[in-house]
């Protein structure tokens, strides 16, 4: 799992727009598949002074990584699928549910923390989208 799977730290080819490397990672570790899905829901669209906005085509492009998903690793059971989504809910409060001191995650946000814009939108009553990401 890369802990910091942001738009920062994808490095993409201008004159394609492909992928060519993944930078930050020195807190990376082995975890269960799921956890760091919240990067791919991050890159369906964008977090502004208004609050999160989703890309016109987010849902195209979430299925197109179910997808590809689903083809790299072949079809998978409803259990399966649950599985993912415990794990992914899991991760997103995880990466914003905690504060970094020091690179460490030491405590839960407060309230005003920026991290609790992001906990909002995808979890809070104007919820919407990412519904194959997260438990309902």
């Amino acid at each position: 799992m890369h802990d910091d799977l942001c738009e920062m730290n994808i490095l993409v080819d201008p004159t394609d727009s492909h992928i060519t490397g993944i930078i930050d990672w020195a807190d990376a570790k082995v975890l269960p598949f799921g956890l760091a899905l919240w990067g791919v829901v991050n890159a369906l669209g964008w977090m502004d002074s208004e609050g999160w906005r989703w890309y016109g085509n987010y849902e195209d492009l979430e299925d197109l990584f179910w997808t590809s998903f689903r083809g790299a690793v072949g079809d998978m059971s409803e259990q399966e699928m649950v599985s993912i989504r415990v794990a992914s809910t899991l991760g997103f409060f995880l990466r914003y549910g905690f504060a970094w001191d020091d690179g460490v995650r030491r405590r839960p946000v407060k309230e005003e923390n920026y991290s609790m814009r992001y906990l909002d939108a995808f979890f809070g009553a104007a919820r919407a989208g990412i519904g194959s990401f997260l438990l309902d």
